[in-house]
């Protein structure tokens, strides 16, 4: 058999493995038109499609600067070759350099679907000394069937991920469907939404008079609306509210030159979240009255990573928010309905009201409403606490370096003074000998200026010199005077780096070794805590930022020291009373509860029989008389004074 042959048995072997791969069209194609040149012996090749005004255009070509081909005749031959589907042969006699040879130029129809969707054109030698047209036929055909099998299998391919896609956004608008109400309604947008238009975040924000607020966010359960982010959201909400535009920015494109203001907070907002995509659409899409002003919403998306297909990922959030919008604002305009849920029970009134029981329950109602409201009760607020030394301080490293050793360990009494932790410095342990070598040769040098000056004789020679003697003396005292200072700091630094303990107390830091030992440290951290455990204690009590006013509203109309109950947790079955020190004047954010408020409670030390320190307490300020039902349901009243009513 023919090298030749073999070449193009082999090529047709490699392109229908490589149909049946997912492989990008681009690729293939020109694999396609590298095979017809290389194996089979084609000086020319090319990738003919219709185009939408019926005739045909060149899609790719080898080589890629062959002249243009299309005229009249070429398109006459090609409409000719899709009626018949059949391979048709052109022989042509071409002039190189006044030879003439004989060229021929074959036209494979590529069949898909029972339609020519494209040719491929060889032009190959049809002399004794090249390919023959005999060969490049049936080797045309092949590839011409292997190039519409890859076109069927890509369609396939095309049509299962489109099903798939389409599944997923209807098992979406199903989940939409299923939850009505607002709060269940924005987390399936915000949480299976993002899985489907494949970004990182979804916000959506509802209009509130001049305003936006954020109503979910993708992951978060609690909304912190004094958040960086939060509040640059809802900035950047209302800005594209006013135009009634969608907003989109790419980090990838790059910036213009002359940025509004509103691309200008866009892209502070990117460089605040680290996103690399954003798009904010707003809702309802276009501009209409029937919305009223108070129920629209924006729908805002980010992704965390560069996209490369933007334009794809843009269709996926328009989609989401087409699928969204009707379901998401009906469900904000009933919510803003008062007394919605109220209104639903109403309905079955008629029905309740025919039953004997209805008006003892009535009864039963309205006593236990002028319970809540009229019966006074003790109101008080509670917070996580714990029993600690009111004398204690903190021991810091001195400067950076490594532990050396470790004199005490944890519960070890010490007194005022004790020394608790050796550190090492390496540079001072280097810089005193050098200091101290220094000294002695600064030394020997001023003895040997000083026997000079006794030694020298009365010609004007000796005079002269015996200045300079002198002169060199007072620069070696001043050198030797600064050297010892030099010392002196030194020989403080290194006594400093000896920590001693300020109070008379215990080491209260657990596992002294283990936290210590060896490690190297740096200036200012704090490495133990001893506190004075024969000393006064105190019970440190953290208070919710939601329930310090009630704590503030109470001293004002009670006393500053308002009377603090607790029990401890390693003996719960004695009760304690103590008063309120002092208030911080500021807020911290508590990992257990949030914002809050630290409270310093007074106790009666000679109350605790062996304290110990950090033992957890149970508190609960007294803040005075109030209805049993303000006590009862004061976070539900106070959360609809802040959510409802303001």
């Amino acid at each position: 058999m023919p090298a030749s042959r073999q070449q193009m048995e082999h090529c047709v072997d490699q392109l229908a493995e490589l149909a049946r791969t997912d492989v990008e069209a681009g690729r293939f194609f020109a694999e396609v038109l590298s095979g017809l040149r290389q194996s089979g012996g084609v000086e020319q090749a090319r990738l003919w499609r219709p185009t939408t005004e019926g005739s045909w255009e060149v899609v790719r070509q080898l080589p890629a600067d062959l002249p243009e081909m299309i005229d009249s005749e070429q398109v006459s031959w090609l409409t000719e070759v899709a009626k018949t589907q059949q391979i048709s042969t052109h022989t042509i006699t071409r002039s190189d350099n006044g030879n003439s040879r004989l060229t021929a130029r074959t036209l494979g129809p590529i069949i898909h679907a029972g339609q020519v969707v494209g040719f491929l054109d060889a032009v190959h030698p049809a002399g004794p000394n090249g390919a023959q047209t005999s060969d490049v036929i049936p080797f045309l055909r092949a590839i011409c069937e292997i190039t519409a099998d890859y076109l069927s299998q890509s369609e396939l391919r095309q049509l299962r991920q489109a099903q798939s896609q389409w599944q997923r956004w209807d098992q979406f608008s199903q989940s939409l469907v299923q939850s009505p109400e607002l709060s269940g309604l924005t987390a399936t947008i915000v949480n299976d939404g993002r899985l489907i238009a494949e970004c990182d975040r979804i916000t959506l924000l509802r209009q509130n008079n001049a305003s936006y607020e954020t109503l979910a966010v993708t992951g978060v359960d609690q909304i912190e609306s004094r958040s960086n982010t939060v509040r640059s959201m809802e900035t950047l909400a209302k800005l594209v509210a006013v135009g009634n535009q969608s907003l989109w920015f790419n980090a990838l494109e790059p910036a213009d030159a002359d940025e509004t203001p509103l691309r200008v907070e866009l892209s502070e907002h990117a460089g605040l979240t680290g996103a690399k995509a954003i798009g904010l659409i707003p809702l309802p899409s276009t501009p209409t009255t029937a919305v009223p002003f108070t129920n629209r919403a924006v729908i805002a998306v980010e992704q965390f990573q560069n996209v490369a297909d933007f334009s794809a990922w843009k269709h996926r959030v328009e989609v989401l928010a087409r699928r969204s919008e009707p379901l998401l604002l009906a469900a904000i305009e009933r919510d803003g309905i008062p007394f919605l849920s109220t209104m639903r029970r109403l309905r079955r009134l008629p029905a309740w009201l025919r039953r004997p029981g209805f008006r003892l329950a009535l009864l039963a109602a309205s006593a236990a409403a002028g319970i809540l409201t009229f019966v006074p009760a003790e109101f008080t607020v509670s917070g996580p606490a714990e029993l600690v030394p009111d004398h204690r301080r903190e021991i810091f490293a001195s400067s950076s370096g490594i532990i050396q050793e470790l004199l005490v360990q944890h519960g070890d009494d010490v007194t005022e003074g004790q020394p608790l932790v050796v550190l090492h410095d390496p540079q001072l342990a280097l810089e005193l000998p050098r200091i101290v070598g220094e000294l002695d040769v600064v030394r020997e040098r001023l003895k040997g200026v000083l026997s000079a000056r006794l030694t020298g004789g009365s010609t004007p020679d000796a005079a002269n010199r015996a200045r300079l003697l002198a002169s060199e003396e007072e620069e070696l005292k001043e050198r030797q005077q600064s050297l010892n200072r030099q010392r002196t700091l030194i020989e403080r630094q290194q006594a400093a780096l000896t920590l001693r303990s300020p109070i008379p107390g215990k080491v209260l830091t657990w596992d002294v070794s283990t936290l210590l030992s060896a490690r190297p440290v740096e200036r200012g951290q704090s490495l133990l805590t001893v506190g004075d455990t024969q000393g006064p204690w105190v019970i440190e009590m953290r208070i919710a930022d939601k329930d310090f006013g009630h704590v503030r509203d109470a001293q004002k109309r009670l006393k500053p020291n308002l009377d603090v109950d607790f029990l401890l947790a390693s003996d719960p079955s004695r009760s304690y009373r103590g008063t309120i020190r002092n208030v911080a004047e500021t807020t911290n954010v508590d990992d257990q509860i949030g914002i809050s408020v630290m409270v310093t409670v007074e106790v009666d030390s000679s109350q605790l029989s062996n304290p110990h320190a950090g033992t957890t307490a149970i508190t609960r300020i007294h803040c005075g008389r109030q209805p049993i039902g303000y006590v009862w349901l004061h976070d539900l009243i106070d959360a609809i004074r802040t959510r409802l009513l303001f």
